[in-house]
């Protein structure tokens, strides 16, 4: 019997079960830490992925909005959308795929435009890029924080420019009472997106640990 290792996992290839407009599923062939072959059912997205498995490309970008009025007092932005998968209504920060090319900041800076119809600038980067499903998908995003000034010409007559049957709505929330924003949210029926609740959740909880 092998000693079970992380270091004997491995995938050794993949086949396509069936594909979408934007998601395959496939089968994932891999060694366990065993060292025994098993099969593993996965989904990858049809843009900007392929199906070895070991994807390091960086195919979509999150945004989180800090909005700097006029006053200097400085607010959350996220976006309030239907999501078919979930049924219902739910609470993210601006996110989209990177087009072929694309630099993820500038995917970063454009889809807060088309959600929003904000213009903005890139003040920081996550350090690292984020898996969002590692149990099903091999899919990474980067995330970006982005200030947004009232103060801009662009931003006095914002207007978002949807995709089609895409929309949005803006939700802007103050810091000091995030974490009560997204409980009375979540109390009307909306699901809160995990980075969310993560962001108020780090906030809340950083002075104390």
């Amino acid at each position: 019997m092998v000693k079970p290792s992380l270091e004997n996992c491995k995938v050794d290839g993949s086949s396509l079960v069936v594909s979408g407009n934007w998601l395959s599923l496939i089968n994932i062939h891999y060694t366990d830490a065993y060292g025994d072959p098993r099969i593993w059912e996965g989904v990858r997205r049809v843009k900007g992925d392929d199906f070895t498995g070991d994807s390091k490309v960086i195919n979509a970008c999150n945004v989180i909005p800090i909005i700097k009025n006029t006053d200097g007092t400085k607010q959350l932005l996220l976006v309030r959308q239907f999501r078919a998968a979930a049924g219902r209504q739910s609470i993210e920060f601006p996110s989209g795929l990177i087009d072929a090319g694309e630099q993820a900041d500038i995917c970063a800076i454009r889809e807060l435009v088309e959600e929003t119809g904000l213009h903005g600038r890139v003040i920081e980067k996550a350090p690292l890029p984020v898996a969002y499903t590692p149990t099903n998908s091999n899919s990474l995003g980067q995330y970006y924080i982005v200030e947004v000034d009232m103060a801009d010409e662009r931003n006095k007559n914002a207007k978002p420019s949807f995709d089609p049957g895409e929309y949005c709505e803006n939700v802007l929330v103050d810091f000091d009472t995030l974490t009560e924003d997204l409980a009375k949210l979540s109390s009307k029926g909306c699901y809160v997106h995990e980075s969310v609740l993560m962001f108020s959740f780090g906030l809340q909880t950083a002075g104390r640990i």
